[in-house]
This record gives C-alpha cells, structure tokens and sequence, in this order.
C-alpha cells in the first residue's frame, strides 16, 4: 500500500477556502514568522535530535543498526518528540520515519519544500538558498520537479514525492461527512526514484524538450540476484530496464572467479542491485564491492521482501498484474511455471529466478510502479552470452557443418572487457561515479560509438552481429525518437489503474495544462517515428525485397 499521510498546509490555509493559498508563497509567510536569515551563523536544530544522532538512530522497529535485522529504510521517530511539533511538521516527521534513507519532495501549495537534513542536502547539491527559520528550510516550485529528482537522483540519492491529495474544499466536506474536525489536508507519496528505478513523466524534461531527448540512452539495469550452492554457484538473476519496461529473467552456473556475474554486468550494466540480506557469499560480496563500488546496493529481508518463488506466484496473479489465467501470462514465464498439480508451482529450475522476480516486483511496488512496469508484459530469458545452445533444460536436434557455426561470434567476458577498455567501466551513477574519465572517454566503445538513434548502443559493441548500416538510412534514423522509451511512457498514461487508483490519480497539480500539453506532444513524437520506421522498412523493401525481409523487421 503507498504510505498515506494528513498534512497541515503550512501557511494555515483556511479550510473555508475554495484553493490553497497561492497569493503568498508559503515561504514568505516562513519567513514574516522567523525573523532575519541566521542560518549560516546558527546550529540547525536538527543535527542534537538525540535520536538522528549517529550511534543511537533506530529504525522504525526500535532496532539500534548493530542489529542484524536492523532496517536503514525506516526511523523511529520518539512519541514524546512528535507531540512537541507543529501538525504541519509532525506529519512531515511521520514521512521521513516511513522513508528515511529518502529525500522528500514535500508539496506545499506551488512549491516542493525541503525540510532539515533534506534541506541541507538540497541546498548543497541543488545549488539551493536556505530559508529564513529556526531549522534548515529550503525549496523550488512545482515545474522545476523534474530538474532537481534528476540531478538528485543523478548524485545516489532516492527522491519521493509527496503530492496533496485532497483540497481544502475536499476536506470540509469529509468532515461534514464523517463528522469529524480534522484540521489536515490528505498528502501521498507518489512517487519514489532511484538509479534503478526512474521513469520519465510529464513532469520530466521541459516544453522545448522532452526528458527522453535528454537522458542518457544507455540502459541501466535494477538487479535482483538469488543466489545457491556452494562450489559450483547457481545463480537466479532478473533485471529490469524501468525506461522501456522490459524485464529479463534467468539463471546460470557460475565458477569461484564469478566469470559469469561479471560478464553479466559489463554487458547489461547495472544502476541498482537488490540482494538476500545474510544469504551473499564472501566471493559474490567481493564483485559488488570492487567491480561495482560505486553501484546503489541493498539487502532485502528474506520471504517478506525477497519473495519465495511461491509468493511471487501468487502476486503476479493478482488482478493489477496478470491474473488467475495462467494461459494468459507472458510466455517465458509459463516455461518456468509447473503446472502439473493442482495448483502451479514454479519449476525447480527456475525458484531462484522467480525469487529474484519477486525481488524486483516487491521493491518496483515500493516505488510505485510496479503496474506501470508489468502492465507491458515484456519479459524475456536470460541466456548468458557465451551459451549460443539451448539451456541445459531445453531440447534441440543437434546441428553439424555449418549450421553449427551459424550466428556464433567470440564473446569476452567481463574482466577481459574492463582489461582491453572496451567498454567504460560500470559506473552506476554517470558522471557523478568516482572513476577515471580519461579511461571511461577513451574506452573503445566510446570511441567507435557512431549510432545515430537513441537504442542501447552498447549491446552493439558486446553482441555485435554482421548487419551493416545503409548509407541512405542514416538522415531517417537521425530523426527517429527512442520509440521504445516513448511507448513506455505513453503506455502509463493511458493505464486504467493510474486513472483510478494511483495517488498521483488524486494529486493536486498547479501545473496541468502543462503538463496534458507534454503529453500531447510525446503521443505525436511518438507516432512520426513510427512513420519514419516504415518509410525506411518499404525503401528496404523496394531496393531488396524478400532477400533482406527478414532484417528489415
């Protein structure tokens, strides 16, 4: 469920009014409060909480972080602190105790406000000036959202959302209703973004330019990882490229040196890696922590977040994502599904796959976009790259000659990758990584790298094929947009489920006509790519017909 809270409007809004107070930033009235700016010379007030000091914080449980199931995610925030706080700024603190290791975007009227150890975050990486107050203070308006998650974002952090979901008008009327006297306004977090996790909206990018025009075209993964055995390691991975919506599900052996796993990543780089909490070998720990130290990493309880096999079954076959019609789920996951007895179980092959599936479902959910990510049925089976047979599992007539050797091409594996430069190093967080620049610019990729359309252009260099771009082709494609991105993102607008029950169906925007103006504007990007691609298919079609059909599309 997404974590709801009641807030007061910090400027005092009477719940007589039609709107919330717009005549006045809710910082001026901060501001007329608080007196002169002494931020620079004063202590935040913040920073002596005696629970928010290091060696006493607890999450949510009560649990000190020496304990071993101690969460990171979570804050335990005292009862008799939380009565001394405003209404306003107790609802702000029951947020924060929900999602601590997450900066909040906190609505206030047009604006996204930052409060204490946020604030101080926001003003040294967004370039923002406190507030006059007695606390760290700091914000932005509302159409400058999608500038500031991304920078943030950009640097490691998480960012939420927190939109109000209900009017002034709205809560008079709930009163009168329920009969009650509540003083606060609905507000809910909406939406959380991660490395692993971002999806661009309309409140992304700007109105010359869309954020897809923007963004970095590389795909970056959010992994979830199972792993069994001892010596000869058995590993179930699934990712998910949250831009496109495209999941890849698999499972593979693995030696002591862990070839696979880091063949694995050089080839699908990833943003995010969600592991077992106490279930990693010492030997897998070691790849997370050199070959990917500057990648977003975190333990999940195992069964509650980590899910079974068992459990994601039966989530993925709830309504809002596919179903009790097993016949109707996507196709690769019917391969792992055993659907002998009675009710189905997943293929003991397969559980540590679908464990990691239920990983990623469970922290997306968290995210709030697991529909949105599900919802484009797009899954696909993971074949480590070196393996151009059929997995152990699946059977196939034996080929000779040359048809033994059809599409097979030398694979390097991942040391040999980072070792010869052939792709920059796997960074995570993009520029912002600790790395080289000198070897990440000149790493072979990048310095080959003359794809004219915005597709994962590094799966060209790894996997690379024997397909040759066409001269005449070269100005269409210039012009083609990442449809695949763009589809994505239409797909979410038009979800039934973001209509009716997401909160962000509920959240009172100031910028709507903006925004449906963005919207129209993707849809039509969207459709003059598509026709550009089969401008391009029927030229292929006049100049080479059946003999280059196949390619084609």
């Amino acid at each position: 469920m997404p974590f709801l809270i009641s807030l007061t409007i910090l400027q005092d809004t009477p719940v007589s009014s039609p709107k919330v107070s717009t005549s006045s930033s809710p910082r001026e009235e901060t501001e007329d409060a608080a007196g002169e700016d002494d931020s620079d010379s004063a202590r935040f007030p913040h920073l002596d909480f005696d629970f928010l000091q290091p060696n006493r914080i607890r999450d949510a449980e009560g649990r000190l972080a020496s304990d071993p199931d101690y969460c990171p995610r979570t804050l335990y925030v005292p009862e008799g602190f939380m009565k001394k706080q405003t209404p306003g700024h107790r609802q702000w603190w029951a947020a924060k105790s929900a999602y601590f290791d997450t900066v909040l975007f906190f609505k206030v009227g047009k604006f996204y406000e930052m409060y204490h150890m946020d604030a101080v975050i926001g003003v040294e990486n967004l370039n923002l000036n406190y507030m006059r107050g007695g606390f760290a203070h700091c914000g932005f308006p509302e159409v400058a959202y999608g500038r500031f998650a991304d920078q943030l974002v950009n640097r490691g952090f998480k960012v939420a959302r927190v939109e109000q979901t209900e009017t002034p008008s709205q809560l008079e009327s709930r009163n009168k209703a329920e009969k009650a006297n509540d003083k606060v306004v609905r507000r809910e977090v909406c939406n959380i973004a991660t490395s692993g996790t971002r999806t661009y909206g309309v409140l992304d990018g700007n109105d010359q330019q869309g954020i897809i025009e923007l963004m970095d075209s590389t795909a970056r993964y959010l992994y979830a990882i199972a792993e069994r055995g001892s010596d000869r390691m058995e590993y179930g991975v699934c990712f998910v490229d949250t831009t496109v919506g495209r999941f890849y599900i698999g499972r593979f052996s693995d030696s002591g040196s862990r070839s696979a796993l880091r063949t694995l990543f050089a080839h699908h780089q990833p943003a995010q890696i969600l592991y077992e909490r106490g279930r990693v070998s010492a030997s897998t720990m070691a790849v997370y922590n050199n070959a990917l130290s500057a990648v977003a990493k975190e333990a999940l309880i195992p069964k509650k977040e980590f899910l079974t096999a068992e459990n994601t079954l039966k989530l993925l076959a709830n309504e809002k994502y596919f179903g009790g019609t097993y016949e109707k789920w996507p196709v690769v996951l019917l391969k792992m599904i055993d659907r002998s007895s009675l009710v189905p179980k997943c293929d003991s092959a397969y559980e540590a796959s679908m464990s990691a599936l239920g990983a990623v479902i469970w922290y997306l959910k968290r995210c709030l976009v697991d529909v949105d990510m599900i919802s484009m049925r797009q899954f696909e089976l993971y074949k480590p790259v070196d393996l151009t047979g059929p997995l152990p599992e699946e059977k196939e007539e034996p080929k000779t000659g040359e048809a033994l050797w059809r599409g097979r091409r030398l694979v390097l594996d991942g040391l040999t990758l980072k070792h010869l430069n052939i792709v920059p190093p796997v960074g995570g967080i993009n520029k912002f990584v600790a790395r080289d620049p000198v070897t990440a610019k000149y790493a072979l990729f990048n310095v080959i790298n003359k794809c004219i359309t915005p597709a994962d252009a590094i799966q060209w260099v790894t996997e690379a094929g024997s397909k040759k771009f066409i001269q005449r082709a070269t100005e269409c494609l210039r012009k083609v947009p990442d449809l695949e991105r763009l589809v994505q993102k239409i797909h979410t607008f038009g979800l039934k489920y973001r209509a009716e029950e997401h909160p962000d169906s509920r959240a009172q925007m100031f910028e709507t006509m903006r925004y449906n103006k963005r919207k129209i504007r993707d849809l039509v990007q969207a459709l003059e790519g598509f026709e550009r691609v089969l401008e391009l298919r029927s030229e292929f079609m006049r100049n080479f017909g059946s003999i280059s059909r196949s390619a084609c599309i």
